[in-house]
């Protein structure tokens, strides 16, 4: 809620720099291509999933990729006095950045628009802070076929996927020109074997949490629990 009002003037002043800090002439091309209302008729973010990549970006590049730590401090000090807030929040020592929306509102759309634009900052200015290597990591199966759908398409009949459904392909998640240029391998959970060959070329990895669980650690279960 604290963040909110100051993204929202950001925005309205047409993304300016900060203190000096601004977003890269990239970043500057996707907002614009993103929120055109001149560029898409048929398909256009929400304003909410708008708000989101807004946000997030922000948080990125005008405020340098602060912690959760250093967010509370800038923007709602007085809730850093709560003991649990402090505790919680004092052993994040890397970046972590959530974003609340609502069932229904386009949290894949969200997802995708992020990828794409650490994707190009990355390939075009090879800029240290952003990426082109991914990990999707989805809470359970109905998820992970949604991400499945959004990245490899929709499947036919005959089970195989149709890569035209996908939603990467939507002309509302980069500029044509840009378009012959992307190449982000996409690869999922079955694609994750300890002889897969590793790759230095733009990637995604899709999977879920269970993927990633330590299942070398072998204990005995209590009674309670099997029961």
């Amino acid at each position: 809620k604290a963040i909110e009002p100051v993204v929202e003037e950001w925005a309205k002043n047409n993304y300016p720099s900060v203190k000096g800090k601004g977003i890269t002439f990239v970043t500057r091309e996707l907002l614009n291509w993103w929120f055109s209302e001149q560029v898409h008729e048929e398909e256009k973010f929400h304003i909410c999933q708008q708000r989101a990549l807004e946000t997030i970006i922000y948080c990125y590049e005008i405020l340098d990729i602060p912690l959760v730590e250093t967010l509370f401090e800038i923007f709602s000090s007085d809730l850093l006095e709560k003991e649990n807030l402090r505790v919680g929040i004092e052993g994040i020592k890397h970046p972590r950045f959530g974003i609340k929306m609502a069932t229904g509102t386009g949290k894949t759309w969200v997802i995708t628009a992020i990828m794409i634009w650490q994707y190009w900052n990355k390939i075009k200015l090879n800029d240290k802070r952003f990426s082109s290597h991914f990990l999707l990591c989805a809470p359970g199966n109905i998820v992970f076929e949604r991400l499945l759908i959004s990245f490899l398409g929709k499947k036919s009949p005959d089970g195989k996927r149709q890569p035209n459904t996908a939603d990467i392909k939507k002309p509302v998640f980069m500029p044509d020109a840009w378009r012959d240029e992307f190449n982000l391998k996409i690869f999922s959970k079955v694609d994750l074997q300890e002889s897969s060959p590793t790759t230095e070329s733009p990637f995604v990895l899709i999977t879920n949490w269970h993927q990633l669980t330590d299942t070398t650690k072998q204990k005995e279960d209590t009674l309670a629990e099997d029961i």
